[in-house]
């Protein structure tokens, strides 16, 4: 099945000229790009034209991917590096959960079982956990996200971070003792920070215009 197809394998036929390929990495991580930048930028335009900026320099540096690591390593670090770059320029550090209504407007789900005033309920109890994590010390959040919300790995973390493993865990640990048992229902569900079927169709079909623009790497 193509949806088996690796990330190596992917990249070895965007290599040899299969440009159409690189679709299937963008349709890959987008949500996880998203949530990476979404650590460090508020600002939903922003956000986006970040993850395109790191799929645009993934393409044109991809016969540079020595593969030492993993390739969702490799195109994390460019994301981190976007958004580290992008809050340098502006000489300022921006919240990440300011919009916090527009992340959950296309997660409702369609089950008869739930009557309108539980969805509100719900709706309600993931705005309040998001002002949670908002309310996190900046080095407990960031270890937080990329943990919790993005799912790496605490080695890869670590050396994002450039701290030990040792305190990659001691500071997940404390930003889990701060949020308390409130979190966990949300963090069961990975329901948090999402990036809509809509707007992942939209980024998916811009990037893939302007790769068809990129005539070498």
């Amino acid at each position: 099945m193509r949806a088996k197809i690796t990330d190596l394998q992917i990249v070895e036929e965007i290599l040899q000229g299969q440009k159409d390929a690189f679709e299937i990495l963008i349709r890959r991580y987008n949500q996880r790009l998203y949530r990476i930048i979404r650590i460090y930028i508020r600002d939903e335009d922003e956000i986006e034209d970040l993850i395109q900026e790191t799929y645009l320099s993934c393409y044109e540096n991809l016969a540079g991917f020595n593969r030492r690591a993993a390739f969702s390593t490799w195109l994390t670090r460019i994301a981190i590096n976007k958004a580290l770059l992008h809050l340098r320029e502006r000489k300022k550090k921006l919240s990440i959960l300011d919009s916090l209504k527009e992340l959950f407007s296309d997660m409702e789900k369609n089950d008869n079982s739930v009557n309108p005033e539980e969805k509100m309920i719900s709706q309600e109890t993931k705005i309040q956990l998001e002002k949670l994590v908002d309310r996190l010390p900046d080095k407990y959040r960031e270890v937080f996200m990329m943990s919790q919300i993005v799912q790496m790995k605490s080695v890869d973390i670590a050396s994002f971070l450039d701290i030990s493993e040792e305190n990659v865990r001691v500071r997940l640990l404390r930003a889990k003792r701060i949020l308390k048992d409130r979190l966990e229902p949300a963090l069961a569900q990975n329901a948090l920070f999402e990036f809509g079927n809509e707007r992942c169709d939209l980024l998916t079909f811009q990037v893939m215009e302007m790769i068809s623009r990129v005539t070498s790497f």
